[in-house]
């Protein structure tokens, strides 16, 4: 995971990939998926995005429980092919999501937030499914990110006059 491509990513973020993947390879899966990334997240505690995920009630005990509950997605990914298979094509784009809302919003790093607020705001993923099963709605996610971004920026704005 030492690639260029995730220099610019926080510690908390790079180690929520991590824990993705290793998520993907307990429940034996050749492909990390969108809920994998959610269990990363998740699995940062003191990141912004976890507490963002746990201030609309999501936990990883609970998110976990749903997984158990609706069964791991496979069906979509089994290509039937052996082997380590990376990151779903969903996944991929979060990961490319979050860099590029990273530089809209002018942040130098990608955090958990931008892996949030990426994964959120695409549709029928195993991420979204999830949260949704447990009543969350993803645009509350995304304006509450927003809004953080916001905060943010306004209070770097009075700090620098």
């Amino acid at each position: 995971m030492n690639d260029n491509r995730f220099e610019k990513f926080t510690k908390e973020a790079k180690q929520a990939l991590i824990i993705a993947q290793e998520k993907a390879r307990d429940s034996k899966l050749n492909y990390v998926g969108t809920e994998h990334v959610l269990l990363g997240i998740l699995s940062q505690e003191s990141s912004l995005g976890a507490s963002i995920l746990v201030s609309f009630g999501v936990s990883l005990a609970n998110v976990n429980l749903v997984l158990q509950t609706v069964g791991r997605v496979t069906a979509a990914n089994s290509n039937a092919q052996k082997g380590w298979g990376g990151l779903s094509g969903f996944a991929k784009k979060v990961i490319e999501d979050a860099v590029r809302i990273a530089q809209e919003f002018n942040h130098t790093h990608v955090g958990t937030e931008h892996l949030l607020y990426a994964l959120v705001s695409q549709e029928n993923t195993a991420a979204t499914v999830i949260l949704e099963n447990m009543k969350i709605n993803t645009t509350d996610v995304k304006e509450q990110i927003i809004q953080t971004f916001e905060k943010a920026k306004e209070a770097s704005n009075h700090a620098n006059h």
